[in-house]
């Protein structure tokens, strides 16, 4: 390769880090603990937690409802969560360029919360496991839904949970 060639292609790299063309979203990671405190908060939000994979076509296809229902509580007390249950190993690869492209508005937390069985109880009891799954909850109340969900179903559980 010409060093003309090489340069270009590192400024161009640069340029587009740089000036977010391409730009990896952060996506902290949850571990069981975690999982579990923020599974125990008590204040006066409700709380939409999303549990989901790329590899989940039924979850993908829901996540534009889920993102028409946070639009329409901005600036409430409504926070939106996004669980993605991708594997680890997958993180690099598919899980951040696919919350790069495709979920800018969306806070992505990727569970590392161990053996599912494990956790998957403090969710919710009936849960046996399968996503798309949602649970929403305030101090008011709790709703677990191991479905699919359209934005008006969001919107209506939301404000029945409101404080």
């Amino acid at each position: 390769m010409s060093r003309c060639f090489v340069m270009a292609l590192r400024w161009l790299i640069l340029f587009t880090f740089t000036f977010g063309v391409v730009k990896a979203q952060n996506v902290d990671v949850w571990a069981k603990d975690g999982l579990a405190a923020r599974l125990n908060t008590q204040n006066d939000t409700v709380y939409v937690f999303n549990f989901w994979a790329t590899w989940c076509k039924p979850c993908l296809e829901e996540l534009p409802e889920f993102k028409a229902a946070q639009q329409h509580w901005s600036g409430k007390t409504v926070r939106f969560i996004y669980l993605s249950l991708d594997f680890m190993s997958k993180r690099e690869s598919i899980l951040l360029p696919y919350v790069a492209k495709n979920m800018n508005w969306a806070k992505v937390i990727q569970l590392d919360a161990g053996n599912p069985n494990h956790w998957i109880p403090w969710v919710d009891s009936t849960w046996s496991g399968a996503i798309p799954a949602t649970l929403i909850w305030s101090a008011k109340g709790r709703a677990f839904y191991e479905e699919s969900l359209r934005a008006p179903q969001i919107n209506s559980i939301v404000q029945s949970l409101m404080p």
